[in-house]
């Protein structure tokens, strides 16, 4: 019989900082649109959950320290806001900040701003209020039609999920007992996917238009809690070291993807569609009972790969890839600023098609896409991100008491 041995109780790995970096370059190439096969939308959920049940994961632990290290709620929420505000608000107000200086440069110079002013105007309020994923909810409501189109801001919804999940998160886990946030989290795991499987039925019922409905159960934060959940329910189990982790990693992840490509599949018969496009396009996700399954395989993947990850840092190191680290370190920089590079890349692309064959050209144009985009999320990580967590943790310790920063 093998011995089991616990693992030790930190709540960062390397691994972690390589997952991202590789769910991050497939979300980038994702949304390099080539004008044959293009990566399965099924890649950006599963990107987005992971990094969903990731943060979770590491908030989790971190705040549950900082709950015995504070001596208030008062105290202790100060110390969580401030941290918070710290890692996601100045690149994302950098960025829409960003966004007003290029409209103003558009405007006085060619006189044309390729749909700014319309992004301000129909979505200024929801971006500044961190309720930009309610874009389809209440498009759900005014016609029951998805006509909202972005060019500069469709990936900021994420950013809206995740600040509002923030605000519950402290006061769930401050209010409720250690003892029950396994129970209620497995209830959660339980009740959420049933109310997806509600909405989409209801939904489905008042409207033809199928990827409003997608997006809606996809991004609104009441049908998509539960992802969160299986980050706080992996900072609290105790997580051995046991080969049904790798065992459970591996069955999973065969079914996600072969339900994913069944599900398509069916999609590509019943609709007279190529299989690609059925992969593809965010319309066809949920078709053919994938509401009922395909989210709870992605974040049970999510949650068993992380879970294996922690128990076999030792084994697992096929994302210590320094390359697939570097990026991880520049994710949160790389997938803010993907929209202002994406046009150079699909220019350059579409320029070396009058001398290139097709797929080369694109495949040159996502290169350099991807080279302008990793060197300026590099620069504004070095030169602004970084000096502003460098001064976060250097004020960090003056919220503490006294007796935490001895300790």
């Amino acid at each position: 019989m093998s011995t089991v041995t616990p693992i030790k109780n930190i709540s960062y790995f390397k691994s972690f900082d390589g997952i991202r970096g590789f769910c991050c370059l497939l979300i980038l190439i994702l949304h390099y649109r080539f004008s044959t096969y293009n990566m399965p939308a099924y890649i950006a959920y599963f990107g987005l959950h992971s990094f969903f049940i990731m943060s979770s994961f590491l908030i989790t632990k971190t705040l549950l320290k900082d709950m015995e290290r504070t001596e208030s709620m008062w105290q202790c929420l100060k110390v969580y806001c401030f941290k918070r505000f710290a890692r996601t608000f100045p690149l994302y107000f950098f960025y829409l900040f960003l966004l007003v200086l290029i409209y103003l440069l558009l405007h006085f110079t060619i006189k044309k701003d390729f749909g700014l002013m319309e992004e301000f105007k129909q979505f200024g309020a929801m971006l500044l209020t961190f309720t930009y994923n309610y874009r389809e909810t209440v498009q759900y409501f005014v016609d029951k039609k998805f006509t909202l189109i972005t060019i500069f801001t469709p990936h900021l919804w994420s950013m809206s999920f995740e600040e509002q999940f923030y605000v519950v998160f402290f006061f769930f886990l401050f209010f409720t007992p250690k003892k029950f946030l396994k129970p209620i989290g497995i209830c959660l795991l339980i009740l959420i996917p049933i109310l997806r499987v509600i909405a989409y039925l209801h939904m489905t019922r008042n409207t033809s238009d199928h990827e409003l409905v997608t997006l809606i159960l996809s991004r609104n934060a009441l049908f998509q809690i539960d992802t969160f959940f299986y980050g706080i329910l992996l900072a609290v189990i105790k997580i051995e070291r046991k080969k049904y982790w790798l065992y459970l990693t591996a069955i999973v992840g065969f079914l996600l993807v072969f339900l994913m490509f069944y599900t398509a599949h069916l999609t590509a018969v019943n609709k007279q569609v190529h299989l690609y496009e059925a992969l593809r396009e965010d319309k066809y996700y949920y078709l053919n009972y994938g509401y009922a399954y395909l989210d709870i395989l992605a974040n049970s993947f999510c949650f068993v790969l992380f879970g294996a990850v922690i128990a076999y840092p030792d084994k697992i190191t096929i994302f210590n890839n320094k390359v697939l680290v570097k990026l991880g370190v520049l994710t949160y920089n790389l997938y803010i600023f993907q929209f202002l590079f994406l046009p150079f890349g699909l220019i350059f692309g579409n320029a070396l098609k009058r001398k290139l064959p097709v797929h080369l050209s694109e495949f040159i144009g996502l290169c350099v896409y991807l080279v302008i985009l990793y060197y300026f999320s590099k620069l504004t990580f070095n030169k602004f991100e970084k000096p502003i967590l460098d001064w976060k943790d250097q004020y960090i310790v003056r919220l503490y008491p006294k007796k935490s920063k001895q300790a």
